[in-house]
């Protein structure tokens, strides 16, 4: 019977490997659901099918990581080490599998020829290894007193700032009840007060009235084990400990699979509910910072891009630069700066201002593209690029001026300039239509190099963009790219989209299709939108994905969605929307800020990653307009790329 069991166990396996992998490797799929059916005849307990079984199963199996295999060296030729080593990671996380898919198989023909069961047994649990990471994620039961965490708040307000000093008087805890309590000022804690229920009223003190403060306020939940832990939200069980909300910024995280970092609490933790209190009022705080709008839809959507807007201009200097990186929680610049992502900050401003009539984003734009001109250089065939004055090596990235030139297409301030800016976008595609990434700015050439996703999908955009508002200087590159893109030279025929940020394809294809009427690049796009899976948590449980990462694989969702509008894109396109409503410094975030005025408006990564980055912004704000766009049904200008 423990036989069987464990047969069906391993069928199991394959058979959700198969499911993993139908998203994206329909024959691969197919070879390990067969190696699932396979598996499924050890329930009739033939030995002399015994070893049979597991020869085939792995002969299957091992085919399919040949394929796995043979993809990445594909794409390492294509693409260069760079790109190439995402399809590599990719092999490599499969390998962790291997314990799981060969472990059982293997085992048992080992045992086939008369050696022990001990090995088979313990290949056939591994699976059950990580169940203990699942209790992180499931949502827990609450106590009764934690619903009254804004209760409390509010009473606890009225005592310390001297407003109501009564007010704790008539509110009743149980009294094994926990409460903890940290003052605020300027966004930095003091030291917190826990106490009970019973302790609650004579605990903490009051203050003078008219002393600028703010109070963190926690109600513990319930106790958890260990494993992954909920950032804002738990924090460890002792009673001297930070509140979840400040916890959540120094929460380490853990590398469980290759790429998927998750944050682990390594001992017992307690879940809390979390409030805000201030002069300004009670904010129930969700994972560790005041919640985004209950709806989603036009209202507010404009109003967080006009937040957006006027962040990205209270940051913007006379010279057009912006603040490239405004570090959180207290609000002071970061260093560094990144031309490709002015240029996308510019395209976002103009977007917003054609999609909202924001005249501050207008201006903005306006001061972005005057920069970009004053860096940018001319040649003598006419063509023009921005010459970054960040790179020391001799070369210019095409993609900044495709950004530039995106900008250009929607604000039309400077069409000299954009005219040129699209010759030297049509010179970056060669006559097999690749685009060529790097131009040597000595002679203003392009030479021979790797295949580059991000090139190929901005430089394609841009000359859809143009030739979207009259301009035919880059008809013929177009043509060229289109034919390369859909030809088996740019990913190969073993399977689409192998690998590569094809976030940009999937935008050059939708306005592609919107100038031209043909589908270019679509299949890569479908393929890296599956395979990627953008969908994300609803619902306020499991591990939030982190939003500057993922708004580009939103924007490509959004794209997708608008030429299908399959009901699953559309709901993760609005899933995503959700969770970058949530994730915006809003005016109640300020007593938690240092300098709040640097940072309001502007997107966190997580509860945890408290910077600011203007490609965050641009993103985030983009994807929020082409979500706007399939909620109302009705593109405005500027929502689509």
């Amino acid at each position: 019977m423990i036989l069987v069991l464990l047969h069906l166990a391993q069928a199991a396996v394959y058979a959700g490997a198969a499911w993993e992998l139908s998203h994206r490797w329909n024959v691969d799929a197919g070879l390990i659901a067969a190696a699932a059916a396979v598996q499924v005849l050890g329930v009739a307990r033939r030995p002399r099918w015994e070893a049979w079984i597991h020869l085939v199963s792995l002969a299957l199996v091992l085919a399919v990581y040949g394929r796995f295999a043979a993809v990445a060296l594909h794409v390492e030729r294509v693409f260069g080490p760079m790109t190439g080593q995402q399809s590599i990671s990719l092999l490599g996380g499969s390998v962790l599998a291997l314990p799981w898919v060969l472990g059982f198989p293997l085992t048992r023909l080992w045992q086939t020829r008369g050696s022990g069961s001990g090995p088979g047994k313990m290949a056939a649990v591994l699976p059950l290894a990580l169940l203990p990471a699942i209790g992180g994620l499931v949502p827990s039961s609450t106590h009764p007193d934690s619903e009254r965490v804004p209760d409390v708040a509010g009473a606890l307000w009225g005592r310390w700032s001297g407003a109501e000093p009564e007010a704790l008087a008539t509110l009743h805890l149980a009294p094994a009840a926990r409460v903890r309590v940290t003052p605020l000022r300027a966004g930095i804690p003091g030291d917190p007060v826990t106490v009970t229920g019973a302790d609650l009223a004579d605990a903490i003190p009051s203050r003078a009235p008219g002393v600028r403060d703010a109070l963190l306020v926690d109600i513990a939940v319930r106790a958890l084990p260990a494993s992954l832990a909920r950032p804002g939200t738990d924090a460890p069980g002792a009673s001297d400990a930070r509140s979840p909300a400040l916890l959540a910024r120094s929460l380490s995280r853990a590398e469980l699979l290759p790429g998927f970092f998750a944050p682990v609490a390594r001992a017992p933790t307690t879940r809390w509910r979390s409030a805000l209190v201030s002069a300004g009022g009670v904010v129930e705080l969700e994972r560790g910072w005041a919640p985004g709008p209950g709806t989603f839809d036009t209202e507010t959507v404009d109003t967080a891009i006009h937040a957006a807007v006027a962040h990205l201009a209270r940051g913007q200097s006379s010279d057009g630069r912006f603040t490239y990186i405004v570090k959180g929680p207290s609000g002071e610049p970061g260093a560094g700066y990144n031309y490709p992502r002015h240029a996308g900050t510019a395209w976002f401003l103009a977007r917003a201002w054609a999609a909202t009539g924001d005249t501050t984003a207008a201006t903005a734009a306006d001061a972005a593209l005057a920069h970009l001109d004053t860096t940018s250089a001319r040649t003598e065939d006419g063509r023009a690029y921005v010459l970054d004055p960040t790179r020391d090596d001799g070369k210019a990235w095409i993609g900044t001026t495709a950004l530039g030139a995106l900008a250009l297409t929607v604000r039309r301030a400077n069409e000299p300039l954009l005219r040129a800016y699209v010759r030297q976008l049509a010179a970056s595609v060669d006559a097999t239509g690749k685009v060529r990434g790097d131009m040597r700015v000595r002679d203003a050439t392009f030479p021979q190099q790797h295949a580059n996703a991000y090139g190929q999908g901005q430089a394609m955009l841009a000359l859809a963009a143009a030739e979207r508002v009259g301009l035919t200087e880059g008809t013929a590159a177009l043509d060229r790219a289109i034919r390369y893109l859909e030809s088996g030279d740019y990913m190969g025929s073993a399977n689409p989209a192998a690998t590569g940020d094809e976030h940009w394809t999937c935008l050059a294809a939708r306005a592609i299709r919107d100038v031209r009427g043909v589908s270019a690049g679509a299949g890569i796009c479908a393929a890296y939108v599956a395979s990627e899976r953008w969908g994300t948590p609803t619902d306020g449980g499991g591990i939030v994905p982190a939003t500057g990462p993922g708004a580009g694989g939103a924007e490509a969702v959004i794209a997708h969605a608008w030429d299908n509008r399959a009901p699953a894109l559309v709901e993760a396109a609005l899933s995503w929307g959700r969770v970058f409503l949530a994730a915006q410094y809003r005016a109640a975030d300020a007593p938690l800020l240092g300098r709040p005025e640097a940072l309001l408006g502007g997107f966190r990564d997580t509860v945890g990653a408290l910077d600011v980055q203007i490609d965050s912004v641009q993103h985030i704000g983009c994807a929020l307009l082409g979500a706007e766009a399939l909620t109302s049904g009705r593109a405005r200008p500027g929502s689509l790329p």
